[in-house]
Parts: C-alpha cells; sequence; structure tokens
C-alpha cells in the first residue's frame, strides 16, 4: 500500500499496452504485468533491494522463479493481430517463441501461481526459535507506547508464534541517549535499536539528511526526502556500525515553547533556546538565539527556573510531557 499511495509504482507502469506482453521486456505491458512488478518492488524492499526501475523488477521475478503462461499463436495471427489490433504486439517477444511452445505472458493465472509458490516458501522455512534485545524510544512519547511498544511485545510474538520474543525497554528508563543507540547495536549489547536519527549526526554528518531545519515543512515532502536520503543513511550504517536501517518514521512537527510570547522569528534574538541537533542549532543561531543543549527531561524544569527561555520538541511530545 505504502507503494501505490508514495508513487512509486509509477517506476514500473509503462503506457504502451500489449495483452500478451513479454514478461522479460520494457516494451510492453498489460496489467497482470504491472501488478507483478509493483510486488517485485514490495518484495526488493523485504529484500533490502532497491527496485529503481521494470528491469530490475523483472530480474528480481525471474530470479525468485516466475513462470509466464505460454499460448500458441499462429503465423498468420501475428502478423495481423500486431497490425490490426491495438491491444496486441509481438515486437517484444523473442524470435524464437513460435518453435518454442508458445508466446510467454503474464496471466492472472501465472500471478497466482507465483504467489502462491512464494508463499509456500515462506511456510516451509520454520521459524528458528529466537529472543532478542529492543532499546525502544521514549517512554512519553505517545504512539510509543500505542505503536511500538505494541509492536515487540504483542504483534511480534504472535506473528511468530511464540518463537520469537524480545526484551523491550526505552531509553530514557534506561539512562541510554539518542547518540548511543548505534554504538551499542554495534557493540552487540542490543539487537535493535529505535532513535531519533538526526541526533546521530555526531558520528556522522550525513544522519542529519532528511531532517534539515526548514526543508520539510510538511509531511509529503518530509516523505520524499527521507526516502531519496535513505539509502545515503544506510549505507553509513553498515560500514560504520554494522548495522541495517530498517525503517523510518515521522516525529510530529517541530515547534518553539517559550515562557514568554513570541510573535515573530526576531523576537528569538538573545533568548536561550533548548535545542537538541545540529540543524537545529544552524538555524537558532541563524535568528540571533543561543542555543544550549540539554535531555529532554531536563527541560520544563530548566524552563521554569529561566536556565532556557524556549525549548523546540514536537507538538505530541511538548504536550505530553506537560511543557
Amino acid at each position: 500500500m505504502a507503494i501505490l499511495a508514495n508513487g512509486d509504482s509509477r517506476r514500473v507502469h509503462e503506457p504502451r499496452y500489449s495483452l500478451i506482453s513479454y514478461p522479460r521486456s520494457t516494451l510492453y505491458q498489460n496489467s497482470n504485468e504491472w501488478l507483478l512488478e509493483v510486488i517485485a518492488m514490495a518484495q526488493g524492499r523485504l529484500r533490502d533491494q532497491i527496485i529503481l526501475d521494470r528491469m530490475d523488477a523483472q530480474q528480481l521475478h525471474t530470479a525468485l522463479g516466475f513462470r509466464g503462461t505460454k499460448v500458441k499463436v499462429g503465423f498468420v495471427d501475428q502478423l495481423f493481430g500486431g497490425l490490426f489490433k491495438a491491444n496486441v504486439g509481438f515486437r517484444d517477444h523473442p524470435s524464437s517463441s513460435s518453435s518454442h511452445g508458445g508466446f510467454e505472458f503474464i496471466s492472472v493465472r501465472s500471478v497466482h501461481d507465483y504467489l502462491t509458490r512464494q508463499n509456500q516458501v515462506a511456510s516451509a522455512q520454520e521459524l528458528t526459535k529466537t529472543h532478542v534485545k529492543v532499546i525502544g524510544n521514549y517512554s512519553t512519547v505517545v504512539h510509543v507506547a500505542k505503536v511500538e511498544q505494541k509492536f515487540w511485545s504483542k504483534i511480534i510474538p504472535e506473528m511468530g508464534k511464540g518463537r520469537i520474543t524480545s526484551d523491550y525497554a526505552h531509553q530514557d528508563l534506561m539512562g541510554v541517549k539518542d547518540f548511543q543507540v548505534l554504538r551499542l547495536i554495534k557493540l552487540g549489547v542490543t539487537d535493535f535499536g529505535v532513535s531519533d536519527i538526526s541526533k546521530m549526526a555526531g558520528d556522522d554528518p550525513v544522519f542529519e539528511g532528511c531532517d534539515l531545519a526548514g526543508l520539510a515543512l510538511d509531511i509529503q515532502t518530509a516523505r520524499k526526502v527521507c526516502n531519496a536520503w535513505k539509502p545515503v543513511m544506510n549505507r553509513v550504517m553498515g560500514k560504520k556500525f554494522n548495522a541495517k536501517l530498517l525503517a523510518l518514521g515521522t516525529n510530529p512537527p517541530q515547534v518553539f515553547w517559550c515562557r514568554d510570547p513570541i510573535k515573530q522569528l526576531s523576537d528569538l534574538k538573545g533568548r536561550k533556546i533548548r535545542v537538541f541537533n545540529k540543524t537545529m542549532s544552524d538555524f537558532v543561531d541563524a535568528v540571533g538565539g543561543t542555543t544550549i543543549s540539554m535531555a529532554f527531561a531536563e527541560v520544563v524544569p530548566a524552563l521554569q527556573r529561566g536556565v532556557v527561555d524556549c525549548a523546540v520538541t514536537g507538538t505530541t511530545s511538548g504536550n505530553s510531557a506537560g511543557w
């Protein structure tokens, strides 16, 4: 569904239609072939393989054993069908098709049989009993308890029929900082970790690439930016931390929470402002503020005592924590 929603499926769409389009050619396409190539994009994500175009999709489903349906077409039908029927083309098929059992194309039956075989392969692979350690996000964030913690404590054990279990703990309750999560994965202290990726920029500035202050002001733009930058961050994680970037999720909009009313950016000049990553620090410096770095849990008392004048965090996080 995500592939359809974000428009990625257009990368494997070909407007030139042929009822019997060849499964390993990009000249034509029928509707079953488009569906199969969208499925290949989803399979690619599961295999950590990026499907950029139709050729990539075709190579993957061929490697996974897809076999098309073959149909016999006589010479006269080949000649006049290609000339006079707008929805039939033969130019994408190998010249030897007639003498090798017929013209191969993607039918509903061939897609069904392929998916059935894929499901049988997956079902045949018995899950090894596995227990993993997980460092979760902050306990004060609403969606962490409702989505993330439920995923590890309930959904994964149910899907794994009890063979996959986890020790899940929130990083703030463990005394772990965001920037330490990747380091702990590298050391083998934890198997999985969730963290604000921009706070890892101290280890490599590439991690700020999809969260630069002011770059993405709506969720659609943020998704496009981060999807484009994800392969770059994944390569750095693999090289420096022996880790894989499995998924990206959004934070709520980041806003300024201040002791006094703020009407415009110039009102921030000279104020002490809590930030939590380098790109925010650059933004505050640009408007004349003074940046202060401190942990999330320390912000409310710091605002109350006047240690800081303002602080930046998400709308949901700030409201949940009583900012």
